[in-house]
């Protein structure tokens, strides 16, 4: 018997690529979101969870991947958490919030992050791109200030990402 969530589904066949939309009502989201954090809060010690005690901005097209990413640098200590899904989206955040460090998805789709690569540059915040191609070389040759974070995103990473920002703290 099939579990039905009431949802819809909608799959296109693009130039591009196959896309794909999932609706999944609010309530069964939610009661995901709660039990999630529930048990991230369970798992962190007092270590992990004061390690890093900045601010941080996601720029990630893939909501799981972002909803990942801020989790893990929550849990972290990340005093406060944006998320971007596009460069104007980000640039826009920027305008207002000055975060500590940034981790920029580099391929968003239709776009790369690299416009916000080249702000973040220009006013001296610190960044890693996160990328699930093999090759970042190019990347680190361009900015050779930031990390590369390799996807799938995983703690080990991440805490190594924020502790070039903050110190061995964060390792």
């Amino acid at each position: 018997m099939p579990f039905e969530l009431g949802g819809t589904a909608e799959i296109r066949f693009e130039l591009t690529g196959v896309e794909a939309t999932f609706t999944i009502p609010g309530d069964h989201v939610d009661q995901f979101l709660e039990e999630g954090s529930a048990a991230a809060a369970a798992a962190r010690t007092p270590a992990q969870h004061a390690a890093f005690s900045g601010d941080v901005m996601i720029l990630e097209d893939n909501m799981i991947i972002a909803m990942d990413a801020e989790d893990m640098v929550m849990g972290m200590g990340a005093k406060t958490v944006k998320v971007a899904s596009t460069v104007t989206e980000a640039l826009r955040i920027l305008e207002t919030f000055r975060p500590t460090f940034c981790l920029l998805d580099v391929n968003l789709g239709m776009e790369t992050s690299e416009p916000v690569a080249r702000h973040l540059t220009e006013i001296d915040i610190p960044f890693a791109f996160a990328t699930g191609y093999g090759d970042a070389s190019s990347l680190t040759q361009r900015y050779p200030q930031a990390l590369i974070v390799q996807k799938p995103l995983n703690e080990q990473a991440m805490r190594a990402a924020l502790a070039s920002v903050s110190g061995p703290s964060a390792s």
